[in-house]
């Protein structure tokens, strides 16, 4: 299987000049590998044509395959010929107000996408096609093409491996491109000169070289040799203290491990002895009994001195089990306008509220939301940026929720990364917290079943070997001389006996 990226206009000006070029480039394609995928920007123009001219490719050699096939003996072995295509769509072209022209059809998938991937930017768009292909074509276009093409530049040569050359031999470039464009930014320093003289350029490619070229990239595969700086746990300086019992939380606490995680995300191995993190909430509500299971609260020394403030004025956001239940699948990333205002946060300090969470607020002079939250830090001058995640778990039955508060901005494709990473840190929080309930519960029921057990022997044992043993007989019930006569039980036995 061969991957094949396409790069080109969304328009068809000028196809036919170079309609010959194409159909030669995915001939040769196909003669190399039988199974292609072709992955393009999805959309109409020259990525359609593209599509299209595969498409009858694939479908000639294969009807070509099928008369050899018939042709020869029964024991002949046709050679068949597959293709899939895969479109990289942009969530923002929704928004052109030409789409309300019907006969504007420039932003439809075209027709012969296979599926479809949709990302949320033109970087993103671009980086998912880089990377997704063996190979990328770059075919005429305008800006846009300039920038996908300069994007695919930029990754070969920071986010592969960069000294051997058989990585820009992944980008095959239309002579177009040659005409003035890339050499004339090579002329004027803007695209470097090491880095032009290693492109392909259209008129430069001989099948033989192509073929060569390809099966060093297959050998050479793209992830091994990925340029991402590992992210070192062990080198990040961060600390929590348990105010309940003062002691310290060791390095591979859950806490620790998710702050460090959230960090990771946002500045990868950089400032890596800088903690973004200024304040951590979560409450785990158990709706069936309406009660807090857990509520812990996070945060440097300034977080809890303006949380406690907040919570004379104010009743608790997340021990309000009506207002989460009202908001629940929720997700908020807001930035705060705290320009200039930094803290340290590597010490961090940990409070269990969930006993108190349970007494009554009724001396609270309002409800608090979570935009009087968000007002709060700002009024306070904390945090750059505030999230709040409300989630229902198990069946509805538990409702989990979170405030993290960041001294960081937070981009907008980073928000999609720290919801998912904070549903999976609720979600095993919730599940860490209910078996520990349930282990507890279990234990309890245990140890009251071996009391009533060892109760129930000791008891039969008492009386069947001490008490029973020694009245075998009427006459050893008349003659317990022994016991007070005057005893109330005494009285009664004999009293029954007699009658």
């Amino acid at each position: 299987m061969l991957k094949v990226g396409f790069l080109g206009s969304s328009t068809l000006d000028n196809f036919k000049g170079y309609q010959k070029d194409i159909k030669s480039i995915l001939e040769t394609l196909f003669l190399y590998d039988n199974e292609l995928v072709i992955i393009t920007g999805g959309y109409r123009g020259l990525m359609e044509r593209i599509c299209g001219l595969a498409e009858e490719i694939k479908d000639k050699h294969n009807k070509n395959e099928a008369a050899i096939k018939k042709k020869t003996s029964k024991g002949g072995v046709g050679r068949e010929y597959r293709l899939n295509i895969l479109g990289i769509l942009f969530d923002g072209y929704a928004n052109d107000p030409q789409n309300s022209d019907p006969t504007y059809i420039i932003n439809s998938p075209n027709p012969f996408n296979h599926f479809c991937i949709s990302t949320a930017s033109i970087g993103e768009r671009a980086q998912n096609l880089v990377q997704l292909s063996d190979i990328v074509i770059a075919l005429p276009g305008g800006s846009g093409t300039l920038h996908e093409i300069l994007h695919c530049i930029e990754h070969i040569k920071y986010g592969m491996n960069y000294e051997n050359d058989t990585n820009f031999k992944r980008l095959i470039l239309h002579n177009y491109w040659n005409e003035g464009k890339l050499k004339h930014l090579s002329e004027n320093n803007l695209l470097n000169k090491g880095i032009f003289d290693q492109l392909v350029f259209w008129s430069q490619l001989k099948i033989p070289a192509l073929f060569e070229a390809l099966d060093k990239i297959k050998e050479f595969n793209k992830e091994d040799v990925s340029r991402f700086i590992p992210y070192e746990n062990t080198d990040f300086n961060l600390s929590i203290i348990d105010l309940d019992s003062g002691q310290q939380l060791p390095a591979n606490s859950e806490y620790i491990s998710f702050i460090k995680d959230l960090n990771t995300h946002l500045q990868s191995s950089y400032y890596k002895d800088k903690n973004h993190v200024v304040g951590l909430d979560i409450v785990i509500v158990d709706t069936g009994r309406e009660e807090i299971v857990k509520l812990i609260t996070l945060g440097i020394q300034k977080y809890l001195k303006v949380l406690e403030a907040f919570l004379k004025d104010n009743s608790s956001i997340l021990s309000n089990i009506s207002y989460l239940k009202e908001n629940l699948s929720r997700f908020e990333c807001s930035d705060l306008t705290n320009i200039g205002f930094e803290v340290e946060a590597n010490q961090l300090f940990k409070l269990d509220f969930t006993e108190e969470s349970k007494k009554s607020t009724t001396g609270h002079t309002r409800s608090a939301e979570f935009r009087d939250w968000q007002a709060y830090l700002q009024d306070n001058k904390l945090g750059k940026n505030v999230v709040w995640i409300t989630l229902p778990a198990l069946g509805n039955r538990y409702v989990v929720s979170a405030f993290v508060s960041f001294n960081i901005f937070v981009p907008e494709l980073s928000k999609p990364h720290i919801r998912s990473m904070l549903t999976a840190f609720l979600y095993n929080q919730t599940l860490t917290e209910l078996h520990e309930r349930l282990t507890e519960d279990l234990k309890n029921q245990a140890t009251k079943a071996a009391i009533s057990q060892v109760m129930a022997r000791n008891m039969s044992h008492n009386i069947g070997s001490h008490v029973l043993s020694k009245f075998k007989d009427k006459s050893d019930m008349l003659n317990v001389s022994s016991l007070a006569t005057s005893h109330i039980i005494v009285k009664n036995i004999r009293s029954l006996i007699s009658r």
